[in-house]
């Protein structure tokens, strides 16, 4: 199905940019393509600096910046999207960059993710207010190493030497 995607659209839209050409011309055609390519960088500098500045204040908040995150996502392949040259990527970069549409592809994407979270081919793991990782990672999530010291808060400010835990 991938292959089919890298497949038929680039034909897409080489067929569409060929047929527009002969119906406008070359420089009309040349024009749109350099038009939105500029514009869907000034849109998503614009909207990945607003969603910027609303990430940081949700984690300043304590809160789950989820929304902020799946925005910045599609802001970037929108503007990915609008960059390429062809009109069926900018129709797609233009809906990913619009507010409403891209609520409507958040609500998509979050429900594939907590599909696939549910199948098992995603795990997540969060950390709680007290440390550690809730639910426990699997045992193999960290990488053995001879080196390393098993430090908890209570005696990570220690610097005595006879700290069993820290020899």
């Amino acid at each position: 199905m991938l292959f089919l995607t890298y497949l038929v659209f680039p034909v897409l839209e080489i067929y569409l940019l060929i047929e527009a050409g002969k119906e406008f011309g070359f420089w009309p055609i040349f024009a749109v393509v350099i038009l939105t390519a500029w514009a869907g960088s000034r849109l998503v500098k614009m909207q990945g600096f607003a969603t910027l500045n609303q990430l940081q204040e949700k984690m300043a908040r304590g809160q789950s910046p989820h929304k902020e995150l799946s925005d910045g996502v599609m802001i970037l392949v929108g503007g990915v999207l609008l960059i390429a040259p062809g009109f069926v990527t900018d129709a797609f970069g233009i809906l990913l960059l619009l507010p409403p549409t891209r609520m409507l592809f958040r609500k998509i994407l979050m429900g594939w993710v907590l599909r696939q979270v549910s199948k098992g081919r995603i795990h997540v793991f969060t950390q709680n207010k007290g440390g550690g990782f809730y639910p426990p990672p699997p045992s193999d999530f960290y990488p053995s190493s001879s080196g390393m010291k098993d430090v908890t808060p209570s005696n990570a400010d220690s610097t005595d030497p006879s700290n069993p835990q820290l020899k």
